[in-house]
């Protein structure tokens, strides 16, 4: 009830999540939250398959090992993550083995009522 999507386009694999995001926008997707966010290399979560349990959002990209990746700042915290900021990067195969491609969106523009206390949470840079 407190935050609604009002534009949005679907996002059906990890290319158009890429594309979106190096044009400006967000985009939100499913994750699998359990032992794939506890182990870390260079960074990137690992995978699991089945549907995601947790919805988080990217807003960048970096370029690791020779893929591409998604910058995802997280829910957790500012402390979260491997290099403890609040941040990790989803490999593709992450991205699609957790439903990413049929449940993402694309963020065009969105509304949450400001003066609800519990804002969505912001990227700690």
């Amino acid at each position: 009830k407190r935050f609604k999507l009002l534009n949005f386009l679907t996002c059906d694999t990890f290319d158009e999540a890429g594309t979106a995001i190096q044009m400006g926008f967000m985009v939100q997707f499913p994750v699998q939250v359990g032992s794939n966010f506890e182990k870390f290399e260079n960074g990137i979560t690992g995978v699991a398959r089945g549907y995601g349990n947790h919805s988080v959002g990217a807003d960048g990209m970096d370029f690791i090992n020779n893929k591409w990746v998604l910058d995802m700042p997280n829910t957790w915290g500012p402390n979260w993550g491997p290099s403890k900021n609040g941040r990790a990067y989803i490999a593709e195969a992450a991205f699609a083995g957790l439903g990413g491609t049929d449940d993402s969106y694309i963020l065009i523009d969105v509304a949450y009522d400001p003066e609800d206390p519990n804002l969505p949470p912001t990227p700690v840079e």
